[in-house]
């Protein structure tokens, strides 16, 4: 007997949308941007019961039900393996990093995309905005559409009673901004991701509010969990979120905000206009909100409101593809983000955006991935150009202290641009982590780490926050503190190489080699080509006195050095750990040459413990600045 050829039993849907792809459950069609795919039979039929069942565990034995008759005799594992695999190729999917089908091991599937009910419905207006914590966020922005309609019609009279005012409930002080979706332009995520950021700024910009971090509230993106749950983890208020549709040059922005206890509406609006005036419509959504809420604004923050002026179309479109790419944070995606910040720059040679991108670009690859003496230079006349054109930009700022920070090993200069930033926007996450910095080296250990924590209740989710807590710590010699930041990192994101050899770090502080070892060799099974792990790993192994392992591994690193950039700091390390100072303070004097950025924490970090005594460091330390 063949497989039943049934949809879900009483579902809902009958059209539904995830990503590009719409799903048709009456005709037994998925469609990717419009075009028919080749999907039927069991791998069809699997994909409706998951869609339908949205954010669930589906069990093996569900699917067994679901799909056969009691009565029939067939190697069903065989069978559902087979369906999974066709099913996942056609949506282009991994079951390794699955965007749609998640393998939950022995026990069944679960359907990860944000699906969005286009199932076509003729309702009478509810009388209650109010709705259930359970409901998808897509499906929101669509009620919320039908809402707008219905509303028009009737008068907006009707409006104002559907609305709960902020009044009800406790003062909204804490905010964050969901990942604004477009329903239209499925293709578009740059521009969408791209108006959740500047929307986070302009509202960061407000003294009186607290304001989640662009990495936090990007991490609930395709999320299933309800605003309350959120809410809880992000301990927020309310939430701002909504959609861009872009159409030419006309873009309308739907926002709404949400208190997030209760999951429901205080207020929404839909704003129409221009993309030149695209910042100006986000600062009238900035205002409307600040208005609801009665949050106080100050004639600096109200100044910088009526400030944006029209934009370059094409320079913000390269701009936005640019901060995309930059937000990635690996070597191909910094390079292919400079390339979008310099079109943005031909497109408009005056946007102080793309200047402060392209510094931060520098700024990163110089740091990570490239020669500093070539990369800050650059990041530097970026960044004054930027201010040149725009002085009240937070961004040019807080790269200025960057350079200043890494490069120029100027602390008075890095406070100076940090008290500027501070002013023009007190919830931007980078100026604590840089102010943060500055403690550390500085011997201030108790201080950087209030900072750090000032900078994850803004950041919550932040890897890198994270994981400077944790490395704040091991600098501090309070490795079972670090150990507990660093596996609260890797919680969140279980494959995160930084947050691995931080791990490592704090057990060599406690003697675990053979634990470090392991959390290296986890580090570098990512990023298997990256110098620092590989040199974390070979001091490891001379401590243990495994030193010829150490020095094979040093002497793959001069080689590599001969063809690209190697950090001098990296060959120190491990000399360090076979216990040759001489050619540890060889490299070190290198890296001062190269005017490495790694060489500002050289009083703090603990690598670099055994050279404290040698009347050679102290000199060391006067050369960088950073006198004992």
């Amino acid at each position: 007997m063949p497989p039943s050829s049934s949809v879900p039993q009483n579902s809902t849907l009958s059209t539904a949308r995830f990503g590009p792809f719409e799903i048709d459950l009456r005709t037994c069609e998925l469609r990717k941007l419009g075009i028919k795919l080749k999907l039927s039979g069991q791998p069809f039929q699997i994909l409706a019961i998951l869609v339908e069942r949205r954010g669930e565990l589906v069990t093996r034995e569900e699917l067994r039900e679901s799909l056969w008759p009691a009565d029939t005799f067939v190697d069903f594992e065989h069978g559902v393996n087979t369906a999974v695999k066709t099913l996942r190729q056609v949506l282009g999917d991994s079951a390794g990093t699955p965007l749609y089908i998640e393998t939950l091991p022995r026990r069944g599937y679960r359907f990860l995309g944000r699906v969005e009910d286009c199932t076509p419905t003729v309702t009478t207006p509810p009388t209650s905005v109010a709705t259930p914590a359970t409901r998808s966020r897509r499906s929101v922005l669509i009620a919320f559409a039908l809402l707008t309609f219905a509303v028009l019609a009737v008068g907006a009279g009707s409006l104002n009673r559907r609305f709960t005012s902020s009044a009800n409930g406790p003062q909204i002080r804490n905010l964050a901004v969901l990942p604004f979706e477009s329903p239209v332009n499925l293709d578009q995520e740059y521009f969408t991701d791209g108006m959740t950021e500047s929307l986070i700024t302009e509202l960061g910009q407000l003294s009186a509010l607290r304001v989640t971090s662009q990495t936090s509230s990007m991490h609930y993106k395709g999320t299933h969990k309800t605003l309350p749950e959120i809410g809880h983890e992000l301990n927020v208020d309310a939430f701002v979120e909504g959609s861009v549709e872009r159409s030419g040059n006309r873009v309308r922005i739907r926002a709404q905000l949400i208190r997030a206890s209760t999951d429901t509406q205080i207020w929404a609006k839909t704003f129409d206009g221009d993309i030149r005036d695209i910042f100006t419509m986000q600062s009238q959504v900035t205002q409307a909100i600040a208005n609801e809420i009665r949050v106080r604004i100050t004639p600096q923050e109200q100044s910088h409101l009526h400030s944006a002026g029209p934009v370059n179309p094409d320079a913000l479109d390269a701009y936005l593809k640019g901060r995309y790419f930059w937000n990635k944070f690996t070597r191909d995606g910094v390079l292919k983000s400079a390339e979008y910040f310099n079109l943005s720059i031909q497109n408009d040679p005056n946007y102080a955006p793309a200047y402060a991108g392209l510094a931060d670009a520098h700024i990163v690859f110089g740091n990570l991935f490239g020669r500093p003496t070539q990369e800050f230079p650059k990041a530097k006349e970026a960044a004054m150009k930027a201010l040149d054109l725009d002085e009240s930009l937070v961004e040019a700022h807080v790269a200025m202290a960057a350079i200043h920070l890494f490069f120029d090993w100027d602390l008075p200069g890095v406070q100076k641009e940090l008290v500027r930033s501070k002013e023009l926007n007190p919830n931007f996450i980078r100026i604590y982590n840089l102010e943060a910095y500055c403690f550390e080296i500085s011997g201030n250990l108790a201080d950087s780490i209030v900072v750090m924590k000032q900078g994850l209740r803004l950041d919550p989710l932040s890897l890198i926050s994270g994981v400077d807590l944790g490395f704040a710590y091991s600098f501090a010699h309070r490795p079972d503190d670090a150990i507990m930041q660093f596996r609260e990192t890797l919680e969140i994101e279980p494959n995160f190489p930084m947050a691995q050899s931080g791990l490592g770090l704090a057990y060599e502080q406690k003697h675990d080699f053979a634990k470090a070892q392991a959390e290296y060799r986890s580090a570098l099974a990512q990023d298997p080509d990256n110098s620092f792990w590989l040199a974390m790993l070979a001091r490891a192994d001379a401590r243990t006195g495994n030193k010829s392992a150490a020095r094979r591994t040093l002497r793959e690193l001069e080689r590599r050095s001969h063809r690209q950039f190697v950090e001098p700091t990296f060959m120190a390390m491990i000399n360090i750990g076979l216990g040759d100072k001489d050619a540890a303070f060889a490299s070190l004097g290198k890296a001062i040459d190269e005017r490495s950025a790694k060489l500002i924490w050289l009083n703090a970090d603990p690598i670099y413990d055994d050279l404290h005594s040698d009347p050679r460091f102290t000199e060391l330390l006067h050369r960088i600045g950073l006198q004992r």
